[in-house]
């Protein structure tokens, strides 16, 4: 599909993934709605790793954000052009994800502020001011559900432990793989080292985690 856009793309140099995320765009933008399948695929991880660093490690934050990046990028893909100076696709979507980021932690900020008051409603309850927020009803299960709960901060704490005792690749390893799920090619790709490595690592960290609990 030798497009202007995507001979463009050619002279600049692209790689060959780059040169197959223009020929998608331009199917995309001809009509062809399974093309974005590809650029969705292909981009949800690489969107939600870098929202997972923004929002410093928070995966739920992040899914619920990458989720609104990839609506907003189908919306405006248009906007994208090789001709027009936009670089490679991989780039222009890191940064269509990054401003959203700012704009979303810029809405937050102004509404938190903005509703504070109506947050700390308070009541009287037997002479005796309480926050509307804790008056909950009693759980007939209390005792049982706070030993429960002890024992997973327990867990939850040995296992903290073993974290951070890991090496730092140890700990890149373990996050790119359980927070944001690569897969074991993609975390090799990501930290620029062996498959067997990552592999390896990866392994090691199992043993720990067994060990310690």
């Amino acid at each position: 599909m030798n497009t202007k856009e995507y001979n463009i793309a050619t002279k600049k140099g692209f790689s060959k993934g780059a040169l197959e995320d223009v020929m998608n765009i331009e199917k995309f933008k001809q009509g062809d709605v399974s093309a974005y399948g590809f650029i969705y695929q292909k981009y949800y991880k690489v969107v939600l790793f870098q929202l997972t660093k923004l929002y410093n490690g928070d995966v739920e934050k992040a899914k619920d954000l990458t989720s609104e990046v990839m609506i907003k990028v189908m919306e405006t893909i248009t906007k994208y052009s090789v001709e027009k100076g936009s670089g490679n696709f991989g780039g222009w979507i890191k940064k269509v994800a990054r401003n959203i980021f700012v704009d979303r932690t810029r809405s937050k900020k102004y509404k938190f502020a903005k509703n504070v008051d109506s947050i700390n409603k308070t009541t009287n309850i037997s002479g005796s001011e309480v926050n509307l927020i804790q008056v909950v009803e009693p759980n007939p299960n209390a005792e049982e559900n706070l030993i429960s709960k002890e024992l997973n901060i327990d867990i939850k704490n040995r296992i903290q432990k073993i974290i951070d005792n890991l090496s730092d690749e140890e700990k890149e390893v373990l996050y790119l793989r359980i927070d944001c799920g690569l897969s074991f090619n993609e975390i090799s790709k990501e930290m620029n080292k062996p498959l067997n490595r990552c592999l390896s690592k990866f392994h090691r960290i199992k043993i720990k985690l067994k060990k310690g609990i």
